[in-house]
């Protein structure tokens, strides 16, 4: 934490504000320009900073960073940003690693969405109530199965929803054990099926 902090510090200007919200989160406040190429640019040099590899006790540790980056508004509150940028962190991390993702009102409807859904496959996991539903695979002409797929389904809006994909069920499905049985990867060839094994 301290060889990031230090980092954070040499990266950023002296009038910049560089504080630990708490655990390995940090918060940073500048002066720039708020159009999209400069906060990205300002978000580019902070991860290579922090994703540099480290020397310690002999060992090179490298670790990774997601940046949500919220444009401070004299009309929102404090607590509103650290809201918004919160949300583009959550927007970040569910889009790869090493990543910044600047904050736009449409991620509040977004979020919205993603945790009605993640509360349905908590509920479907409690209540043992996921299914594989297999679909065959065919090739561009439709007449030979190359494969096959076998999507885990539910009731309820992660069932009505057919966008649901592995980034929106991932935090939900990580939190609780998976029947083993169900199988969610398909071969494109004749091997054995794969099973969860969480």
């Amino acid at each position: 934490i301290l060889n990031v902090t230090q980092r954070l510090s040499r990266v950023m200007r002296a009038e910049d504000l560089v504080a630990r919200l708490g655990g390995d989160e940090f918060a940073i406040i500048t002066a720039c320009e708020s159009d999209s190429y400069s906060l990205q640019a300002i978000a580019g040099r902070i991860i290579a900073a922090v994703c540099a590899p480290y020397m310690i006790s002999g060992h090179n540790i490298i670790i990774g960073a997601s940046i949500g980056i919220a444009v401070i508004d004299r009309r929102n509150e404090a607590a509103d940003i650290l809201r918004y940028a919160d949300m583009a962190l959550y927007r970040a991390k569910n889009e790869g690693r090493n990543r910044a993702c600047i904050y736009d009102a449409a991620m509040d409807a977004d979020l919205s969405s993603r945790k009605l859904l993640e509360g349905d496959l908590l509920q479907a996991i409690k209540n043992d109530d996921l299914r594989a539903a297999y679909q065959p695979i065919v090739n561009a002409s439709g007449d030979t199965v190359v494969g096959v797929e076998a999507p885990l389904v539910t009731a309820g809006a992660a069932a009505t929803n057919p966008m649901v994909s592995a980034p929106t069920a991932r935090p939900a499905l990580t939190m609780r054990r998976i029947p083993r049985n169900l199988c969610i990867v398909a071969p494109t060839s004749p091997v054995a099926p794969t099973t969860v094994t969480s």
